[in-house]
């Protein structure tokens, strides 16, 4: 499950906190500090140390990965007085909804495939392309006709998945626990209930709701958290899965259904491609070695922090 190679490339800075009242109390990171330490002669005031918090870029190898796009899809079935041409612009007298609502089962019958085309793979800070549509099936339908189904509300999510291999804290047991925590990212929700948006064989919703996988904190239930590409350590796994709710309207009923993608591979922005390398060790020693002139040396450095009384030798 957990990746003990000890080679591997070092895991982004990251950090996660349950925030959650009901499940496990969880706060795991990933952090990068530069420590720089300036040791000094004895008689002098002391070592001088510094610590600097680092960010370290993950990057990712292909400049444009595919989206390895899935296809799922669900039936959907309505009965309706709404779907006969007659009512579709009025609304029944109250005869006729109780007429409709004793023989219910004489009313007319459709039946529409709802298709979504999710990606399995993203990248930080680009777009996230999403594809929904439906189409008529004529063989399960009483209706000659392809019923009008309205596109009501959307909301695309991203379900962080934590894993963290911790010490039980236990004086009776030495194994190793394996707690889970799971968040919720919103990505993008938009309601077109006032709209009357009919739904097509294929709409390109990501375009349509601009989606986008945000570089920045997405607000969850109780906190923000910047999203983190997918990883894995000897200790920490951080995976993710695309969420989508739907909710169609056909023939007055309102229908929901959820799409998930079983995995979601989230890719670091930065790409190795298009990344600034650090200079070389030679052309950092030659900077350097031009820059010293205007240096003072150590020991005039050393000398300039000492007091007056230490240089002179007399206390």
């Amino acid at each position: 499950m957990f990746d003990d190679d000890m080679h591997q490339p070092l895991p982004p800075p990251f950090g996660h906190g349950s925030g959650s009242l009901m499940g496990p109390d969880v706060e795991t990171f990933v952090r990068y500090e530069l420590e720089v330490a300036l040791v000094t002669p004895p008689n002098t005031r002391g070592n001088v140390q510094a610590t600097k918090t680092l960010i370290l870029k993950r990057q990712r190898e292909e400049q444009n990965p595919d989206p390895r796009l899935s296809y799922a899809c669900s039936t959907q079935d309505v009965q309706s007085l709404y779907l006969l041409p007659g009512y579709q612009h009025r609304a029944p007298t109250l005869g006729e909804k109780l007429k409709a609502k004793v023989n219910s089962g004489k009313l007319p019958k459709a039946q529409y495939l709802f298709k979504v085309l999710l990606p399995t793979v993203g990248v930080l800070g680009q777009s996230l392309p999403l594809a929904l549509g439906v189409s008529h099936d004529e063989h399960h339908s009483t209706t000659t006709d392809a019923p009008t189904v309205f596109f009501r509300k959307v909301s695309v999510k991203l379900e962080s998945r934590t894993w963290v291999r911790c010490t039980s804290g236990s004086m009776w047991s030495s194994d190793d626990v394996i707690e889970q925590v799971t968040s919720d990212h919103r990505i993008g929700q938009q309601d077109f209930s006032r709209k009357d948006l009919q739904m097509i064989d294929r709409m390109d919703i990501g375009s349509m709701m601009g989606l986008a996988l945000s570089t920045r904190g997405i607000v969850g239930a109780f906190f923000s958290e910047p999203l983190a590409p997918t990883f894995k350590t000897f200790n920490i796994i951080r995976s993710y899965i695309l969420k989508v709710h739907v909710m169609t309207e056909c023939g007055k009923q309102k229908r929901f259904k959820e799409f998930n993608s079983s995995q979601f591979l989230l890719l670091a922005a930065d790409c190795v491609s298009s990344a600034v390398f650090p200079p070389t060790a030679e052309a950092f020693a030659e900077a350097v070695q031009n820059d010293t002139a205007g240096l003072p040396s150590y020991d005039a450095a050393i000398k300039s922090e000492r007091p007056d009384d230490v240089r002179s030798g007399s206390r």
